[in-house]
């Protein structure tokens, strides 16, 4: 079922992200790693489909593999922001707003995700380390910047630069280097990318057809999206009056 429950499991948070213990010695990094093992929750691509939305353990959910799309819906028009490994999700953070404008949230798995449960018993089991919990909180902040970021570039004049800026975020984050230039392993389709960058879906189209003719991205045929070898320039950005 998309969006559903596909297995599940324990794993060493710290293996999956050694980051997390950067400015440790090797003693205490051994009990971090020994005190990490946390469940995991695997999910298939598509919606989520578990409920209204994903349970919010202690901390959250620590995105392990996979990209997920959050998107917030008002009057018929939807956003999107997307998460991937490294960040952490607190689903259920917005229940009790007492919001005066009425909205909802959709969760999208954009492909097969694993998620590792943050809760009570973890944040039992790090408590002696408030370094590490320091750690852990400093990709809840990373995210809150992400949206800054995101918020800056829909701000900017020309959709094929809010475009190109973007995918070029990404690849920072998830690329990869190729013979061909900066592979972006992540399926997304015009309307996703024109619902990140806050444009109306036949511009977006429209702009990546312009930036395809100038060689600066190109959507491969399964879906991901190869960039040229290293960001273009970005001098005198046009910005919204």
């Amino acid at each position: 079922m998309a969006g559903g429950h596909s297995g599940n499991g324990r794993v060493s948070l710290v293996e999956e992200d050694p980051d997390l213990l950067k400015g440790f010695d090797q003693s205490t990094a051994e009990a971090i790693r020994r005190a990490t093992d946390v469940r995991v929750m695997e999910l298939e691509s598509g919606p989520w489909r578990g409920g209204k939305q994903p349970p919010t353990p202690t901390y959250g959910l620590f995105v392990l593999d996979g990209v997920v799309s959050r998107g917030v819906v008002i009057h018929g028009r939807r956003s999107a922001e997307l998460l991937g490994p490294g960040d952490i999700l607190r689903p259920a953070a917005s229940d009790d707003l007492d919001s005066s404008i009425e909205f909802n949230v959709a969760w999208e798995m954009l492909e097969p995700t694993r998620l590792a449960l943050l809760d009570r018993d973890f944040a039992a089991a790090v408590a002696p380390w408030p370094e590490f919990t320091a750690a852990v909180m400093d990709r809840i902040m990373r995210r809150a910047h992400a949206l800054a970021f995101h918020l800056a570039v829909s701000h900017l004049k020309l959709v094929e630069t809010r475009l190109l800026v973007i995918l070029w975020y990404y690849a920072d984050r998830w690329g990869r280097v190729t013979p061909g230039g900066v592979l972006l392993p992540v399926r997304m389709t015009h309307s996703l990318l024109a619902r990140v960058v806050g444009a109306r879906r036949p511009s977006v189209t429209t702009a990546l057809g312009q930036l395809s003719q100038r060689g600066l991205v190109r959507r491969q045929t399964d879906g991901t999206w190869l960039l040229g070898d290293e960001p273009p320039v970005f001098e005198g950005l046009a910005v919204a009056s």
